[in-house]
Protein backbone atom coordinates (compact mmCIF):
# COMPACT_ATOMS: atom_id res chain seq x y z
CA UNK A 1 0.00 0.00 0.00
CA UNK A 2 2.93 2.39 0.27
CA UNK A 3 3.85 1.85 -2.95
CA UNK A 4 0.00 2.32 -4.34
CA UNK A 5 -2.06 5.74 -4.14
CA UNK A 6 -5.03 3.13 -3.78
CA UNK A 7 -5.32 -0.01 -3.00
CA UNK A 8 -8.89 -2.26 -3.46
CA UNK A 9 -9.79 -5.32 -2.54
CA UNK A 10 -12.53 -7.48 -2.89
CA UNK A 11 -12.97 -10.91 -0.39
CA UNK A 12 -16.08 -12.99 -0.04
CA UNK A 13 -15.04 -15.13 3.19
CA UNK A 14 -16.50 -12.85 5.74
CA UNK A 15 -14.70 -13.79 8.59
CA UNK A 16 -11.29 -13.00 6.32
CA UNK A 17 -12.86 -9.34 5.33
CA UNK A 18 -13.41 -8.27 9.31
CA UNK A 19 -9.71 -9.63 9.96
CA UNK A 20 -8.25 -7.35 6.88
CA UNK A 21 -10.24 -4.36 8.16
CA UNK A 22 -9.13 -4.23 11.70
CA UNK A 23 -5.63 -5.17 10.36
CA UNK A 24 -5.31 -2.18 7.98
CA UNK A 25 -6.74 0.15 10.58
CA UNK A 26 -4.35 -1.19 13.55
CA UNK A 27 -1.48 -0.25 10.33
CA UNK A 28 -2.99 3.34 9.74
CA UNK A 29 -3.02 1.62 5.95
CA UNK A 30 -5.77 4.00 5.01
CA UNK A 31 -5.41 4.28 1.05
CA UNK A 32 -6.16 -0.07 1.38
CA UNK A 33 -10.40 -0.46 0.70
CA UNK A 34 -11.51 -3.61 1.14
CA UNK A 35 -15.03 -5.10 0.31
CA UNK A 36 -16.85 -7.78 1.69
CA UNK A 37 -18.48 -9.38 -1.74
CA UNK A 38 -18.37 -12.02 -4.57
CA UNK A 39 -15.02 -11.75 -6.00
CA UNK A 40 -15.75 -12.67 -9.29
CA UNK A 41 -18.30 -9.37 -9.65
CA UNK A 42 -14.98 -6.99 -8.61
CA UNK A 43 -15.78 -3.44 -7.57
CA UNK A 44 -17.29 -1.47 -10.28
CA UNK A 45 -17.67 1.96 -7.97
CA UNK A 46 -13.68 2.72 -8.84
CA UNK A 47 -13.02 1.13 -11.69
CA UNK A 48 -11.47 1.32 -13.97
CA UNK A 49 -8.29 -0.25 -12.72
CA UNK A 50 -4.81 -0.11 -14.34
CA UNK A 51 -3.67 -3.65 -12.60
CA UNK A 52 -6.01 -6.65 -11.14
CA UNK A 53 -4.82 -9.10 -9.15
CA UNK A 54 -6.95 -12.44 -9.06
CA UNK A 55 -6.18 -14.61 -6.33
CA UNK A 56 -8.05 -18.09 -6.86
CA UNK A 57 -7.84 -20.07 -9.57
CA UNK A 58 -10.04 -20.00 -12.77
CA UNK A 59 -10.55 -21.38 -16.40
CA UNK A 60 -11.84 -18.10 -17.58
CA UNK A 61 -11.56 -14.77 -16.11
CA UNK A 62 -14.51 -13.63 -15.33
CA UNK A 63 -16.18 -11.04 -17.76
CA UNK A 64 -16.83 -8.19 -14.91
CA UNK A 65 -13.28 -8.13 -14.11
CA UNK A 66 -12.26 -7.42 -18.11
CA UNK A 67 -14.94 -5.23 -18.12
CA UNK A 68 -13.81 -3.02 -15.08
CA UNK A 69 -9.94 -2.60 -16.50
CA UNK A 70 -8.73 -0.45 -18.10
CA UNK A 71 -7.15 -0.59 -21.58
CA UNK A 72 -3.99 -1.39 -21.55
CA UNK A 73 -4.14 -2.71 -18.13
CA UNK A 74 -2.69 -6.06 -16.79
CA UNK A 75 -4.31 -8.40 -14.92
CA UNK A 76 -2.43 -11.68 -13.32
CA UNK A 77 -4.39 -14.19 -12.48
CA UNK A 78 -3.73 -18.09 -11.92
CA UNK A 79 -5.68 -20.47 -14.88
CA UNK A 80 -6.28 -23.67 -14.75
CA UNK A 81 -4.73 -25.73 -17.90
CA UNK A 82 -5.71 -28.93 -18.16
CA UNK A 83 -4.30 -30.41 -15.17
CA UNK A 84 -1.84 -28.06 -13.89
CA UNK A 85 -2.35 -24.06 -12.83
CA UNK A 86 -0.44 -21.59 -14.21
CA UNK A 87 -0.03 -17.85 -13.08
CA UNK A 88 -0.43 -15.44 -16.66
CA UNK A 89 0.16 -11.98 -17.40
CA UNK A 90 -2.96 -10.57 -19.01
CA UNK A 91 -3.42 -7.44 -21.38
CA UNK A 92 -6.49 -5.59 -22.04
CA UNK A 93 -6.58 -4.79 -25.79
CA UNK A 94 -9.74 -3.74 -27.84
CA UNK A 95 -11.73 -4.61 -24.91
CA UNK A 96 -10.47 -8.41 -24.30
CA UNK A 97 -7.33 -9.81 -22.79
CA UNK A 98 -4.23 -11.05 -24.56
CA UNK A 99 -2.04 -13.50 -22.66
CA UNK A 100 1.06 -11.37 -22.37
CA UNK A 101 3.70 -13.62 -20.12
CA UNK A 102 3.05 -17.03 -18.51
CA UNK A 103 4.61 -16.32 -15.47
CA UNK A 104 4.92 -19.82 -13.65
CA UNK A 105 3.34 -22.85 -12.60
CA UNK A 106 1.14 -22.92 -9.07
CA UNK A 107 -1.24 -23.91 -6.75
CA UNK A 108 -4.31 -21.73 -5.77
CA UNK A 109 -7.69 -22.23 -4.57
CA UNK A 110 -10.57 -22.91 -7.15
CA UNK A 111 -12.64 -19.42 -7.75
CA UNK A 112 -16.24 -19.86 -5.73
CA UNK A 113 -19.04 -18.09 -6.32
CA UNK A 114 -20.82 -15.88 -3.75
CA UNK A 115 -19.67 -15.67 -0.33
CA UNK A 116 -19.69 -16.92 2.70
Amino acid sequence: SQIFRRVFSVERIESLYIEARLRLKTLGLDNVHVKFADGNKGWDQYAPYDRILFSACAKNIPQALIDQLEEGGILVAPIQENNEQVIKRFVKQNNALRVQKVLEKCSFVPVVDGVQ
